[in-house]
């Protein structure tokens, strides 16, 4: 390289800052992912609510709210819907992404789900195969979900995800069991077979797709 070139490298430092001034892009700065997280679980509460309105609520949740185990279920969907989009928040803050405890928390949230539903199935005198029907609760799931999912979707993309797959994992699992609580208010159909087909593993399936979705559509500039 010649004197010549070296010289038309410098810079000083005024024009390094015009530089970085005019090639600047405007930032929003985000509020604190708890805070966003927080003003998710209300919107899609309030989203939740009125489609559940629409489904209908089941004529037997005065007695099904009498239920302890009933009760129990359905704090553990709660927490599981709590934990996991909460987990999708913070993965959406570098360095924060390392804490293991929220997602942790999902997997044990979603085991015991997963185990109280087994429990019931071997317990049952029932006919297995009759819980093999009614698996509009599927679409319905999904439908409830869809909202408060594309919202949660559009706030992690603003934000700075670094782990792209879990952070969809996360999003689809929090969004759907949210989803999943509405529908359990709606659907009266206790067969433990149709609760596992049903209810449980759409979501799990639908959180390993989250993966995917998650590495496409959370990139950041």
């Amino acid at each position: 390289m010649t004197a010549e070139d070296k010289r038309k490298l410098k810079i000083t430092t005024d024009e390094l800052i015009d530089n970085l001034v005019v090639d600047n892009k405007p930032v929003t700065v985000l509020k604190d992912h708890r805070i966003r997280f927080i003003q998710w679980l209300l919107i899609s509460t309030v989203s939740i609510t009125i489609g559940l309105q629409l489904l209908g609520i089941r004529n037997d949740i005065g007695i099904k709210l009498q239920d302890p185990l009933f009760i129990i279920e359905s704090f553990i969907i709660v927490f599981t819907a709590v934990l996991a989009t909460s987990a999708a928040f913070t993965l959406s803050i570098p360095g924060l992404e390392r804490s293991k405890s929220q997602k942790y928390g999902v997997y044990i949230t979603l085991g015991l789900w997963f185990l109280i539903t087994i429990i019931k199935i071997i317990n049952s005198d029932l006919d297995l195969q009759q819980g093999l029907v009614g698996f509009s609760c599927i679409t319905d799931t999904i439908t409830l979900g869809i909202m408060p999912g594309i919202l949660l979707f559009y706030m992690l993309r603003k934000a700075a995800s670094v782990r792209l797959g879990l952070s969809g994992a996360m999003a689809f699992l929090g969004t759907l069991a949210l989803a999943g609580i509405g529908i359990r208010f709606s659907c009266s159909f206790e067969h433990p077979v149709h609760l596992l087909i049903g209810h449980i593993l759409p979501i799990l399936t639908l959180g390993i797709v989250g993966i995917f979705i998650g590495k496409i559509t959370l990139h950041w500039d």
